[in-house]
């Protein structure tokens, strides 16, 4: 399996806050004010003028199978954002992929801090951020959104 990362091509945007809304649906139980809460943040990053951003779907047979964004942050901080990889394709290395391209991208950029929002009910994707040596920074305890209760995270990783 070849997994190719590419910017966005007709259809991909649709998909990702589709796919988004569905997994969320399917592993977390959460309601449809999450994909409409996606769509909005998706629309708001692409409307952000800036070269460092950056949206990449992973493809295999240049079908959508993954994404991830990583956005400019006016303290000279980066942040991801949408990392998403279908259910089926999960511990096939495209979220290693996704990651590695962020990182390296941050890298070349030089940048030194890198920042992510994340849930605690999102146990793999939190074991992935430790692998990539993020450390918790700080959360809101008990939140109530999306018709469920889970402490909002935010992880930072020094490069």
């Amino acid at each position: 399996m070849e997994i190719v990362l590419r910017n966005p091509i007709p259809g991909d945007i649709g998909w990702l806050i589709s796919m988004h809304g569905r997994i969320y649906a399917e592993q977390f139980e959460f309601d449809s004010n999450f994909e409409r809460d996606i769509a909005k943040k998706v629309m708001a990053f692409l409307e952000k003028q800036d070269p460092f951003n950056m949206l990449w779907v992973a493809a295999v047979n240049n079908e959508p199978i993954g994404s991830i964004a990583v956005s400019l942050r006016p303290d000279q901080t980066a942040f991801i954002n949408f990392l998403l990889v279908e259910t089926e394709y999960r511990g096939c290395g495209v979220a290693k992929t996704l990651m590695d391209r962020v990182v390296s991208h941050c890298k070349d950029h030089g940048i030194r801090l890198l920042c992510l929002e994340t849930y605690s009910c999102l146990k793999a994707a939190r074991e992935l951020y430790r692998k990539y040596g993020f450390t918790l920074s700080t959360k809101n305890v008990a939140v109530k959104m999306y018709g469920q209760s889970f402490d909002q995270e935010f992880w930072q990783k020094v490069l």
